[in-house]
């Protein structure tokens, strides 16, 4: 037997529920453990051999930070309360992974405390009681709003860790919609991945649909999961009265099937009214500068979109940015961070900004649950006003949205995937139309 001791902790790891399935890669194992040498150690689980997680997901943490990657700047009201509700969170996906991963031991640390007396008043009881449901269903994805008109696959982890075989069956209930699995046979200690597809209708505006799955044991039902499913329709973008959007879209970018005006060369920046035209970076327009070689040369004209970017900012010129790999050698006076999150938190009031946008709508966007891939360093100059933030080791010191003054101008900078995503997820593109 293989036996760990947190291997995987939060808020070292943020990107619930995603971070939870890390059983599959080798990875070098956290400093909070030592159990058979384990600490800082590369790991990878071949299957060889039973594996054993005595004890994970501690949080021992005497900083707000395992708040913040679940409840971002509200868990500053109270860090024991939100650090526990956090724990609790993260209990949910790193247990059902590990569960569908096969760990044939797992126990995290644990909501009877050192004392052993358990306290049915915390956050983690429910949970715990929850996930170690032993003949039961569970989704597999967490996102929840979907444009309307297309065919909606939800898949179902259902484990059989009772002492008998059994017949099962899923029946779903989606609206006015029931959809059913064939039967299957589980034996004990048995785990499936079970996909139901579902039509989802074609609304003219936003509905919600009450959702309803239930597993049957020999016709009996065993567990159910609820839950909601907001459909969409699909938005025309319209430029405000007045404005002319253009898109600086280079070869290699993201093209949007949005109208405006199209720039492929940067010097073609220079053509631009700044008192009418809105800028929009295509996602993945920039690119690292290359090296140059030899001596640098004052003033040598910049191939890239640089020098064509403050001329306009100096005209006082609005720059709306999508999802970049770098801003390096740009006039935007802040930088990227390596981290994916697949939860933020608006730290604004603006209701244009807002408008459409609830709390929950910034988690889990639809696909592979990420809201962004990299982030921004949020700012402490050129007039910077960070919008969007996430949580992580460091807090909230990064985030999705920023905007900063450059020259006389001003840019909206703006990592979450809208591009990526303009086509399955209903808040890229009220995002995309508010910005």
């Amino acid at each position: 037997m293989t036996g760990l001791h947190y291997p995987h902790e939060m808020p070292r790891h943020t990107d619930y529920p995603n971070t939870a399935d890390w059983l599959d890669q080798t990875v070098t194992t956290g400093t909070e453990g030592d159990l058979l040498g384990s600490r800082r150690k590369d790991f990878h689980w071949e299957r060889d051999k039973p594996l054993y997680i005595g004890e994970y997901l501690w949080v021992p943490s005497g900083s707000f930070a395992p708040g913040t990657v679940f409840y971002g700047d509200e868990a500053y009201r109270d860090r024991q309360v939100f650090n526990e509700r956090a724990k609790a969170d993260s209990w949910l996906y790193q247990t059902l992974a590990y569960r569908r991963a096969g760990v044939s031991g797992l126990c995290p640390w644990a909501f009877a405390g050192h004392g052993g007396t358990p306290d049915l008043d915390s956050p983690l009881h429910p949970v715990q009681k929850y996930v170690y449901e032993p003949v039961a269903l569970y989704p597999r994805e967490y996102d929840s709003r979907f444009f309307g008109g297309r065919e909606l696959v939800r898949h179902f982890d259902v484990f059989n860790d009772s002492p008998v075989a059994l017949d099962l069956r899923l029946v779903a209930r989606l609206g006015e919609q029931t959809v059913e699995s064939p039967s299957f046979r589980l034996e004990p200690a048995g785990q499936r991945e079970v996909p139901l597809r579902f039509a989802l209708p074609s609304p003219t505006a936003e509905i919600s649909l009450p959702c309803r799955a239930v597993l049957l044991a020999d016709g009996e039902e065993r567990h159910a999961w609820e839950g909601v499913f907001r459909v969409f329709p699909e938005t025309a973008f319209a430029p405000p009265p007045g404005v002319r959007v253009v898109w600086y879209e280079p070869e290699g970018s993201r093209v949007l099937p949005v109208p405006g005006d199209r720039l492929r060369e940067a010097p073609e920046i220079d053509g631009l009214d700044a008192g009418r035209d809105i800028l929009v970076i295509a996602p993945g327009a920039f690119r690292t500068p290359p090296e140059v070689s030899g001596r640098p040369v004052i003033g040598h004209p910049d191939a890239g979109p640089a020098l064509p970017l403050s001329r306009f900012f100096a005209g006082g010129g609005r720059v709306l940015v999508l999802e970049q790999d770098t801003l390096a050698g740009l006039p935007f006076g802040v930088s990227l961070v390596e981290h994916a999150s697949t939860i933020a938190f608006p730290l604004t009031v603006d209701p244009t900004l807002l408008r459409g946008i609830g709390p929950a709508d910034l988690r889990f966007w639809t696909g592979d649950h990420y809201v962004t891939r990299r982030e921004l360093n949020r700012p402490a100059s050129n007039g910077g006003r960070t919008l969007f933030v996430s949580g992580s080791e460091q807090e909230l010191a990064q985030g999705p949205l920023v905007e900063v003054q450059v020259g006389s101008g001003r840019a909206l900078l703006c990592q979450a995937l809208v591009g990526e995503k303009y086509a399955s997820e209903p808040m890229a593109q009220i995002g995309r139309a508010h910005v």
